[in-house]
């Protein structure tokens, strides 16, 4: 029988009405439950390509249309009145061509993800003024603050490391913090400010050390690499939001999206090249490169110490974290989370170390 079952649509409203679609050798037509009955121009008859199991939209050259699910129906249709599938239907019928397409979208998909967007990223960092790093810089603090405290090391020393660290190296704003649970530690918000915490500046036995660090921030500052994480991230949020449709979810992620950067490590990438814009400035000012090791080495035994401390202290029953701060309540940050975005402490020691023939 050459007739198939489906929903008639004017192109004026969105309810459609049950309808026939009859054909024969000489005329199409469509006849609607509700009276309707229409003659087609077979010249104009479009027949769309479908995935399987999905349903057919047949339109006029106007605004009118009639869907269908019957597959079979459809078929007939095509085979009755030598019906062009166009290349998407001869390309859906073949499925290495349906499996090779996919690869290929995939791998372009990676390619831009991990390649593209990167580079653009790089190229949109440096673009941004630093009066809009410094704002960005300022929420960040701001909403880092909850966490942490007023520091407690003397306004003269705090003064006399800004003076040490400017004289090598400008930024507009050198932050000291007390850390609490989240121990020795230096974070860099954006192009404009760095900031140091309290049991850092205690663990480093020399201000070179610090200076190290500085320099390292101070890499991770020029290089806009907050800046460059902030981009990568809206982009593949974007990306993500096109693939899956799936926009307020993405909208909801974009709102924490500055403080997740912010409280983020940065990638492997990017410590090693602060590691090495460090240790350029080091031996640009005399200094061993090992100062930069040195204070690593310490960093990871560090934060090593606090986690077995911690974990001591859940086998436990004080209910206290002995940690170098003698906080409460740590328990539920774990300083490895910090450390694994990071290359391996004895990889940048070992760049560090074969950097000591340029100095010497």
């Amino acid at each position: 029988m050459n007739e198939v079952r489906g929903t008639w649509f004017d192109g004026d409203r969105s309810k459609g009405s049950s309808a026939r679609l009859h054909w024969s050798a000489s005329a199409v037509t469509v006849i609607a439950d509700e009276g309707l009955s229409l003659s087609v121009d077979r010249e104009e008859l479009q027949v769309s390509s479908p995935l399987p199991g999905t349903p057919t939209r047949i339109t006029f050259g106007g605004k009118e249309s009639f869907v269908t699910g019957d597959g079979a129906g459809v078929e007939r249709l095509r085979e009755s009145l030598a019906l062009n599938p166009g290349l998407a239907g001869r390309v859906e019928r073949h499925m290495p061509v349906v499996l090779a397409a996919a690869a290929l979208v995939v791998a372009m998909l990676a390619g831009l993800a991990f390649r593209g967007v990167p580079a653009l990223a790089a190229r949109l960092a440096v673009t941004v003024p630093e009066e809009i790093s410094a704002q960005v810089s300022g929420v960040l603090m701001s909403q880092l603050d909850v966490f942490l405290e007023p520091s407690s090391i003397a306004p003269e020393r705090r003064e006399e490391l800004e003076r040490y660290f400017l004289s090598h190296g400008e930024v507009a704003t050198i932050e000291f913090r007390e850390a609490g649970i989240f121990g020795a530690n230096a974070v860099t918000l954006g192009a404009t400010m760095i900031a140091f915490s309290d049991e850092l500046v205690e663990l480093a036995e020399s201000d070179e050390e610090l200076l190290a660090v500085y320099f390292h921030e101070l890499g991770h500052a020029r290089l806009r690499h907050v800046e460059q994480n902030v981009f990568r991230a809206s982009a593949w949020l974007v990306m993500l939001a096109v693939l899956t449709g799936d926009i307020g979810a993405v909208g909801e992620l974009l709102v924490g999206l500055p403080l997740s950067v912010g409280l983020a490590a940065n990638s492997r990438e990017f410590e090693r090249e602060a590691d090495a814009f460090a240790v350029d400035r080091l031996i640009e000012a005399g200094l061993s490169p090992m100062h930069l090791a040195t204070i690593l080495q310490k960093l990871e035994a560090y934060h090593l110490r606090r986690r077995d401390q911690e974990n001591s202290t859940d086998d436990g029953d004080s209910g206290q974290t002995p940690d170098a701060g003698g906080e409460e309540g740590s328990t539920s940050y774990s300083p490895l989370d910090y450390l694994s975005s990071h290359p391996p402490t004895e990889e940048r020691v070992a760049y560090a170390r074969s950097r000591m023939n340029e100095f010497e």
